[in-house]
């Protein structure tokens, strides 16, 4: 057993992280060929989870190609080549082949010891329409004669998988930051620095692994600094170059803390749950004087919301107008619209009736803004996590904006409930070959010879048909557009820029680079 475990305590060999049918595809290339070019491009919005009019944010390329190098470099270059053996034992068993699956490309791709591909991307943080490349890939020049045509695809699979979640939070995010600022601009202009801040990532725990959680992270820190996804802080270092923290966050319980608490208090007053609002409240009062100043987000609807705001906070009023901070309420169950903003056409009976922005301004109060709305004191705030998408962001804005309250009131905490429910086809992201190079005899001389290549099914709408040939992007009249069918001198030229080579990367950026070139679109 003990052997067992030691054969498979290593990270998968990178060969690996492929579909299947992808490593039978190097036979099946032309005869002579000896390069392949593809690209992947957003190709569509029909399931977009946001209004963006039909714009996506370019996100993720330098997070793509170091992890691509590191992956490489450390499970496969830097391991023995005895374990592409085992490799191709695998793949002889798994497919039922007569023969020994033949591995001796992947040997001489070991032997080369780097990735012998060139990977160009537009600059992260431009806005493009759909059909815009958001990079491209081509294996390079061959080495002592050896050719790697084959590898571009056959690392399609991983790249796809690892690029489009990035890029589609960071397309969320754009789309949350566009409303946000309409709504602070009606409501409460003076915050406008607020909107860093309004939208946070609560998303972490429902991510699909540790993978989907830095690339959707990442993404969403292009447009917000408020997150509690950690791993975002490492990640932006690592991949971008970041060197102080790139997000922020508050202390902030949780039902466990709360209802142990609670209990607690109960146990040394030998209590019951009967009572449990008497200790409830103790626990209440207890965090108050644990944390004194800065922001503190309590969740208060463990057991009863509207009898922690209307009864809690009014007892405890005094304490929490002298912190040195903000208290923000926390509700975390029901319809977030109707809990934050009541209901605006019934007679106000219950405190649900209210709803938590309006009760609070009845005990604490506040001021106007400049456009006329209240705001509530700066001692007291709420924030909202379970649940929130665009869609109900938009309806919290538009009930705050009837009731007259501003929308800078609440925060809205995203999840996995909108960052998760996405999937590749969201904006249709998709890698696919476009041209390749065939050596042939012309004129008694052997050559390579360029092909022209693309997909178009006929039973498809036309979002699938792919662009033909060598591609170049470029600006006109402040429009981002595709040319197809381009010589190599065309494609040279355009915005598409080399970030990875050889092993090697260019042309690197930094998050905060990213945040101000998506700023200077507009967004603030």
């Amino acid at each position: 057993m003990n052997s067992l475990v030691k054969s498979y305590s290593k990270p998968f060999l990178e060969l690996y992280w492929t579909d299947v049918y992808k490593t039978g595809h190097k036979p099946m290339l032309p005869a002579g060929s000896t390069l392949m070019y593809s690209n992947n491009t957003p190709r569509s919005g029909k399931h977009s989870n946001c209004p963006n009019e039909g714009e996506v944010v370019q996100f993720g390329q330098q997070k793509l190609v170091r992890q691509m190098k590191w992956d490489w470099d450390n499970n496969f270059f830097n391991r023995p080549i005895e374990e592409i053996d085992k490799f191709g034992e695998d793949m002889t068993m798994m497919l039922g082949l007569s023969e020994p699956y033949d591995v001796t490309h992947f040997k001489e791709l070991h032997k080369l010891g780097y990735l012998p591909v060139r990977i160009k991307s537009l600059e992260e943080g431009t806005v493009t329409p759909y059909k815009i490349p958001s990079f491209t890939i081509v294996n390079t020049k061959p080495i002592n004669g050896y050719i790697a045509d084959w590898i571009v695809n056959y690392l399609e699979t991983i790249l796809s998988a690892e690029f489009w979640q990035g890029q589609t939070s960071a397309t969320f995010v754009r789309s949350l930051r566009k409303l946000g600022k309409k709504w602070i601009m009606k409501t409460n202009p003076e915050a406008i620095g607020f909107l860093d801040y309004q939208f946070h990532d609560f998303s972490m725990r429902g991510m699909g692994g540790k993978s989907a959680i830095v690339n959707s992270g990442l993404g969403f820190a292009t447009g917000s600094r408020g997150s509690d996804t950690l791993p975002v802080i490492p990640a932006a270092r690592m991949y971008y170059d970041e060197t102080d923290p790139c997000i922020n966050s508050v202390v902030a319980s949780e039902h466990a803390i709360m209802c142990s608490l609670t209990g607690f208090f109960m146990q040394n007053s030998n209590g019951d749950w009967t009572k449990v609002g008497e200790f409830e409240y103790e626990m209440f009062v207890y965090l108050l004087n644990k944390f004194p100043s800065g922001i503190l987000s309590l969740v208060m609807d463990t057991f009863d919301l509207w009898r922690a705001i209307t009864e809690y906070c009014v007892k405890a009023k005094d304490i929490i107008m002298a912190r040195d901070g903000k208290l923000v309420i926390r509700p975390d169950s029901g319809d977030p619209v109707d809990i934050l903003c009541g209901d605006p056409n019934l007679i106000k009976v219950t405190p649900a009736d209210k709803g938590v922005i309006e009760l609070l301004w009845d005990i604490f109060g506040g001021s106007i803004s400049s456009t006329g709305y209240k705001v509530l004191d700066p001692h007291i705030g709420a924030i909202y996590g379970d649940s929130i998408n665009y869609d109900r962001s938009q309806r919290i804005f538009e009930r705050l904006s009837l009731k007259r309250f501003a929308s800078t009131n609440v925060v809205l905490g995203m999840g996995s409930y909108s960052l998760q429910h996405v999937t590749r086809d969201t904006h249709g992201s998709a890698q696919k070959a476009t041209y390749i190079e065939v050596l042939q005899v012309k004129n008694d001389i052997m050559a390579p010879i360029g092909i022209e290549i693309l997909k178009d099914p006929v039973t498809d709408s036309g979002v699938k048909k792919s662009a033909k040939g060598l591609l170049m992007v470029y600006e006109e009249d402040g429009v981002i557009k595709l040319k197809d069918q381009c010589t190599w001198e065309e494609e040279g030229r355009g915005l598409l820029q080399i970030v990875f080579e050889d092993g090697k990367f260019y042309n690197q950026t930094t998050l905060t680079k990213i945040r101000q070139k998506l700023n200077e679109n507009g967004i603030v």
